[in-house]
């Protein structure tokens, strides 16, 4: 899939136009211009994030080695390029192609400079990052490409100027690391905003053809909201990185895992018993699914919306625990007041109270979210499902 990368400016936007994985007796990584053989001076900065063995490195799945980058468009100076380009590799590593806006099918928007760690998101409380005016310069080359799927990532906070170029059926968001915003493309990738990358044009070409491509997938946290026993213990995050093969379909919707009598997880929908509430619900439950966790890329039957209290994604072996990602437009969906709670984690659980009814009654459009679960047996996997507006059956 091609993908247009805008690293902005306050006179326009950069766009990342390749990265090359460079081989032989090649000390450092370094950064080009399109048409051009001498390193900008952005150079040493790029190298220092990229190098192997780095936070940003092993975050984005390219450990141990060495890059070239060309940009269209010159970066003099600051480091607010270190978040969009961190994400190219990102992209670059999941298989997916770069393009200018006219020619691409996604777009991502994002800025901001990584911490000393490589991690955290610096919060530039000079100038804000300058962001209304990168906005404003990428005002009119952004209204050209309404329709695409767009993803804007914002330092710590989305800014009342995003609302003059932002369109609703955008995604957007503001991260504070780096772990954050890669969860958040990752779910974007996921979630159908960007399709999978097509390793050869015979493939591409064929509606239904199965396309198997490798993904490295770091999940660093998980995210598990409130349940009755969340507790105060701080579980241990995974470090390594996880490389997973994902089978999916072209051009054609996530496919229904068929239940199993013996399935790693199972989806349960919590509901309130005939005159209670979602406050005093109990554990009895109206409905449980369950799918394969081998199904990459596999979709849950969709949940409705009436009266549903919490979604909860538990295993079926005693021994089984999981670090589970909610995607962020599922917590849109949480009491601000629980947020908090609702990015603890839980060992061999994970729960997410919904207060969906303000929400779907505005919209009456289902909420996509994408489950990523990583288990101690070093197995990584998505789950997509949908909460629709209606009343259960």
């Amino acid at each position: 899939m091609k993908v247009a990368v805008f690293v902005p400016t306050t006179i326009g936007a950069c766009l990342v136009d390749s990265i090359r994985k460079l081989s032989g007796p090649i000390p450092n990584s370094t950064v080009l211009p399109v048409d051009g053989h001498s390193q900008l001076q952005m150079s040493k900065d790029y190298n220092d994030m990229m190098r192997p063995g780095g936070v940003v490195a092993t975050a984005v799945g390219a450990s141990g080695e060495v890059f070239e980058l060309r940009i269209r468009g010159e970066i003099d100076m600051g480091r607010s390029w270190e978040l969009p380009v961190a994400l190219a590799h990102r992209l670059h590593r999941l298989g997916h192609q770069f393009a200018p806006p006219e020619e691409a099918e996604a777009l991502i928007w994002a800025t901001g400079k990584l911490g000393s760690d490589a991690r955290a998101i610096v919060l530039e409380e000079k100038d804000g990052y300058c962001i209304a005016a990168k906005l404003a310069a990428d005002k009119t080359r952004l209204s050209a490409t309404v329709g695409l799927r767009r993803l804007f990532l914002f330092p710590l906070r989305v800014p009342p100027e995003a609302m003059n170029v932002v369109a609703p059926e955008d995604d957007s968001s503001a991260v504070a690391d780096l772990e954050e915003a890669i969860k958040r493309l990752d779910a974007f990738v996921l979630g159908g905003r960007i399709g999978p990358a097509a390793p050869t044009n015979r493939l591409r070409h064929r509606k239904f053809a199965a396309v198997i491509a490798s993904v490295a997938c770091l999940i660093a946290v998980g995210v598990a909201t409130y349940s009755n026993s969340w507790g105060g213990y701080a579980w241990p995050q995974p470090k390594d990185e996880l490389t997973v093969p994902v089978t999916t379909e072209l051009d054609d919707p996530l496919k229904e895992s068929p239940p199993v009598a013996a399935a790693p997880f199972r989806l349960v929908e919590i509901r309130p018993l005939p005159g209670e509430s979602c406050a005093n619900a109990g554990p009895e439950l109206t409905r449980s699914v369950e799918t394969k966790l081998e199904a990459m890329g596999g979709r849950f039957p969709d949940s409705a919306a009436d009266k549903l209290c919490a979604i909860r994604l538990e295993p079926t072996q005693t021994a089984l625990v999981v670090f589970v990602t909610f995607s962020e437009a599922l917590l849109d969906g949480v009491v601000p007041s629980q947020r908090s709670r609702a990015e603890r984690r839980l060992p061999g659980l994970a729960e997410t109270p919904l207060n969906l009814t303000d929400t779907l009654r505005a919209s009456q459009e289902p909420i996509k979210h994408i489950m990523t679960v990583r288990t101690t047996d070093g197995l990584t996997t998505t789950f997509a499902h949908h909460v629709v507006p209606g009343a259960a059956p």
